[in-house]
């Protein structure tokens, strides 16, 4: 800094780097007008990130990288020498009007303050987290853990939990695909260190659980969060008081367990977490959405609607979720309002949403799916071309935009989305097995069909009646989760035999209805369904129950 900058109090920006030459120099050249030294450590780098440290930074030292960054963290610490210390990223900036800001922000009689992180998708889109990074210097204050480093512990020592929002942003432009997996794997080794050099780290475990989000991670997952949420369980109310992410251990747990196809236990879950955390924004969301993944619309519309008057519970220990505090439970409203056929209050409820966040995916792809349906097609179709222009990557565009292919009779385009978004996973994914799986069954393809069934399971209604067509039309064992009731997964098929009926080829709506009546006791009233005016003479022996 200029003039008369030794008058005044001082300011040590502290930054950790490797390999950042792409931006770096936006870093320190946004820092540089408004603090009075900036030290960096760079931890192994191979591009040009130490040159362009050197000629832009105070203090630039190499430092070994062993997995920790709180020791590289630390270590940046020990360089510096102002009054005041901002920890911040190489892919962050200095936001617009902060150089003011915190420039005042170190006048004050204060310990620490919390910084807006404001994070980019580069599709317009943003998420903004309130931070402690900005703290005196000298006062044991110090980052903790080996991975998603905090200084909340030393915060908690010197009796400083209740942070004041400084008015400063950082801009973080560092969630692109590429540098997400990236950064993925080397978090997940990090955390599977950490949980064989301290099992008891609660924290450590909940963050590992969360990071086992693969497909194949899935059995570590749930056993992950299933020692979370004993750990958790094992606390007395006190001690659960001082883990503020506690909630977030009985809504993953929650989640997980549902895509595992265990409904009903991870109903009791959330319900015993909202018994505990009652104004828990991600529980009041996932309890309304496991009410409505069994078709219990007055049990979604009650946590939904209390979700959205939830008030934001974040603190300096603990930031809720945006989307699930945004736009999340209007959408959860809309999607019951759908499934009464009330459209024009799902409607009213996806514009809510639209007006918290305009550009956010799953509210653009709920918006023209309502638009579709009722109240303006070709506004939907208009907004569709927009999306996938946006976004032409998103699983979930894709499962969008197979859905309206097929619907305007281009089978072939349909199917070619379905198999792209279905083979790479996800929800969406599944969702689009589902609809590739119902294609080939209308073309009389009953041995890909088959195939289909081994690879669904009982996510949700809609794959549950999927799975109930497919295995009813191929002669194979079916089971019907008890946690879902039977007769709205009954209800749920209705659609599925409708394209069925619809299809040139009546193979498959023959052999369900000449099979369906054997699985009524599986099923109730499936066997009532079809009724086909000629009865394949070659239908597949059935077997509803058993091996």
């Amino acid at each position: 800094m200029n003039g008369d900058s030794e008058l005044m109090t001082s300011l040590s920006a502290c930054l950790i780097v490797r390999d950042e030459e792409g931006n770096l120099e936006n870093c320190l050249r946004s820092l540089r007008p408004w603090v009075d030294q900036i030290c960096v450590v760079d931890t192994g780098s191979v591009d040009r990130t130490v040159a362009i440290a050197e000629e832009l930074a105070d203090v630039v030292v190499s430092r070994e990288w062993d997995s920790d960054f709180s020791a590289a963290r630390n270590a940046s610490l020990e360089l510096a020498e102002g009054e005041w210390i901002l920890a911040i990223d190489a892919d962050e900036e200095l936001g617009p009007d902060s150089g003011p800001r915190i420039r005042a922000a170190i006048q004050a009689d204060r310990v620490a303050w919390l910084v807006t992180v404001t994070s980019t998708d580069g599709r317009g889109g943003s998420q903004s987290t309130l931070i402690p990074r900005l703290f005196r210097n000298g006062r044991g204050i110090h980052f903790e853990r080996p991975v998603h480093e905090t200084i909340t512990a030393s915060l908690e020592r010197l009796g400083e939990v209740e942070l004041t929002d400084s008015g400063v942003t950082l801009l973080h432009r560092g969630y692109t695909g590429e540098s997400i997996a990236r950064k993925r794997v080397r978090n997940l080794m990090i955390l599977r260190k950490r949980a064989l050099d301290a099992p008891d780290d609660l924290y450590n475990t909940y963050k590992l659980a969360q990071a086992l989000s693969e497909p194949e991670q899935a059995a570590e997952q749930l056993a992950t969060f299933e020692k979370a949420h004993g750990a958790v369980e094992g606390l007395s109310a006190e001690e659960r008081a001082t883990y503020p992410f506690a909630p977030l251990v009985y809504e993953g747990f929650a989640r997980c367990l549902w895509k595992r196809g265990r409904v009903e236990r991870a109903i009791e879950v959330a319900e015993r977490g909202l018994e505990l955390f009652p104004d828990c924004v991600e529980l009041l969301y996932r309890r309304g959405d496991l009410a409505l993944g069994v078709g219990d619309l007055h049990e979604a519309r009650t946590h939904f609607t209390a979700a959205t008057a939830a008030a934001d519970g974040s603190t300096p220990l603990y930031a809720s979720d945006p989307w699930v505090r945004g736009v999340g439970p209007w959408l959860g409203l809309a999607r019951a309002d759908a499934a009464e056929g009330n459209l024009e209050a799902a409607a009213e409820n996806v514009a809510r949403a639209l007006d918290i966040d305009p550009t956010d995916t799953t509210t653009r792809c709920t918006s023209i799916r309502v638009q579709l349906a009722a109240t303006d097609p070709d506004g939907g179709i208009a907004e569709l071309e927009r999306l996938l222009k946006d976004e032409p990557e998103a699983d979930e565009v894709r499962l969008l935009a197979g859905e309206v292919a097929h619907a305007r009779g281009d089978v072939e385009t349909a199917e070619d989305i379905w198999r792209a978004a279905a083979l790479n996973g996800g929800l969406p994914g599944h969702q689009a097995r589902c609809q590739w799986a119902i294609l080939d069954l209308s073309r009389g393809r009953m041995d890909a069909a088959h195939e289909h069934l081994a690879k669904l399971t009982d996510r949700d209604l809609e794959s549950s009646a999927c799975r109930a067509v497919l295995a009813i039309a191929t002669a194979a064992r079916l089971e019907i989760d008890a946690a879902f009731e039977q007769s709205e997964v009954l209800n749920r098929t209705v659609p599925y035999l409708r394209q069925l009926l619809e299809a040139e080829d009546p193979s498959a709506v023959q052999a369900f209805a000449t099979n369906a009546q054997h699985y009524d006791e599986v099923l109730p009233g499936v066997g009532d369904l079809l009724v086909p005016e000629e009865v394949s003479e070659e239908a597949p022996e059935p077997t509803p129950s058993g091996s």
